[in-house]
């Protein structure tokens, strides 16, 4: 491998952490250890299966695969996939891998590994870094490589993250003459701080917070007060932790009404999406909302705009401090690849060159090194996100698909529309998570 060091993440599930050391040679002192391929006369060709979108990270990241050539060892051809007939991506590259396409590498997220893993279309990379020296588990951030894990089996490894922190608008603060955020704040200084901001006489009309399905997301609520949500497939949405969680959101809008009601910022039952609405940036950018949830990801180059200059502090803390991380950018090695071990050895330098593109790099940076690669964060923001990334958890990722997106629709959206009380949404969710599990 040839910058391991530069790029990776820690704290592992037991079970990965065994399967992927230690790492050693064999036991003789003086023969150097064997690479996991053999030299060539000339760069080895692979092809890395992406979603043909439109997303910039997307464009820049199939532009550094056409430019980069890999210190000359290798070049990736990226094969981009638009799923037709109602298809998911997960299942439209099942279907190629069914159909005997050939490919090298596998892009996908944590949501689409359950599906590419279970069916056998990537491959155990447990196999690899037993026989790699320079792999380690202390090189990433806590949690992330756990993402790429199907039951306890490591089948890709994380390219980038994105970790939610509170962003605010501190022109708002100055203009209602309200103190910054501190670093060590709480849930109820949150609420507190939001009421203070709040303003329905201006116009247009200030908000004091921000509250969408997923932001900030219950998530970092729920583990902070104990609950593990979903672990070795056991969903449990309704503990205590997580019907606390969704009725202090539901109550920033529906009782406090410091947040506008989803209905204002374009939510809607059959639009939820991970990210802010349109509509709910124009919000933030115009200076209406003085503070939100937001996944470091697209958001952070919202900075300079020229308009809001929007600045971060970590999410406020309940018993626990914890906040939610995702990992939208992963890849994996083709089960049918004739070029395994080469395809492997490509995950290093891949992780490399998408550091430079994406949005959180996969792998613990320093401060200073962070800064370099996002030029839009100050040095006091990239502490804030190194913080973040330090107690950030992540979804199971043994849970499909439809499994996450029938937790939002059913549980979170009608507790924050006040279609339902959170025990009754928790109740209805859990059944309804507990039929699919057994229809298996």
């Amino acid at each position: 491998m040839t910058r391991r060091n530069l790029l990776l993440l820690a704290s592992f599930v037991p079970a990965v952490v065994a399967a992927c050391g230690p790492f050693a040679g064999d036991d003789s002192e003086e023969e150097e250890p064997a690479r996991l391929t053999e030299p060539t006369s000339g760069p080895v060709e692979l092809s890395l299966i992406l979603p043909d979108a439109s997303s910039g990270q997307t464009r820049e990241m199939t532009a550094v695969l056409g430019e980069e050539t890999f210190a000359g060892q290798y070049t990736v051809q990226a094969v981009p996939l638009r799923p037709t007939g109602g298809q998911t991506y997960s299942e439209a590259v099942a279907a190629l891998a069914a159909a005997g396409t050939n490919t090298d590498l596998i892009w996908m997220d944590q949501f689409a590994l359950p599906t590419l893993a279970g069916q056998g279309v990537t491959r155990d990379l447990g196999e690899f870094t037993r026989r790699d020296i320079d792999f380690s588990t202390d090189d990433f951030w806590p949690h992330i490589l756990s993402s790429g894990a199907y039951r306890g089996t490591l089948h890709a490894l994380p390219l980038a993250a994105s970790v939610c922190t509170i962003m605010y608008n501190p022109a708002l603060f100055a203009r209602a003459n309200v103190p910054l955020p501190a670093e060590d704040w709480n849930w109820q200084a949150f609420l507190t701080l939001a009421q203070a901001l709040d303003d329905p006489t201006a116009t247009p009309r200030v908000w004091g917070a921000l509250q969408a399905p997923l932001i900030p997301p219950f998530f970092a609520l729920a583990w902070q007060e104990g609950s593990t949500l979903f672990q070795d497939r056991n969903w449990d949405v309704t503990h205590a932790g997580v019907i606390s969680a969704l009725q202090y959101q539901a109550d920033l809008i529906l009782r406090h009404e410091v947040a506008p009601p989803l209905s204002v910022v374009d939510y809607r039952a059959d639009n939820l999406t991970l990210n802010l609405t349109n509509r709910a940036q124009t919000m933030i950018l115009n200076g209406q909302i003085a503070m939100t949830g937001g996944m470091v990801n697209a958001e952070v180059y919202w900075r300079g705009s020229g308009r809001a200059s929007l600045e971060l502090v970590s999410v406020p803390r309940g018993s626990d401090a914890a906040t939610w991380g995702m990992v939208a950018h992963m890849a994996g090695v083709a089960q049918e690849s004739a070029q395994a071990d080469a395809a492997y050895e490509i995950l290093d330098p891949l992780l490399e060159a998408a550091s430079l593109v994406l949005s959180m790099p996969a792998i613990r940076m320093d401060p200073e090194t962070l800064r370099s690669i996002h030029q839009t964060l100050t040095v006091n923001d990239s502490l804030v996100l190194l913080e973040s990334m330090e107690q950030s958890q992540y979804i199971d990722a043994d849970a499909p698909e439809w499994l996450a997106f029938l937790m939002l629709a059913s549980l979170v959206f009608p507790v924050l529309t006040g279609q339902a009380t959170a025990q009754q949404a928790a109740k209805d969710t859990q059944e309804a998570i507990q039929m699919q599990l057994n229809a298996e």
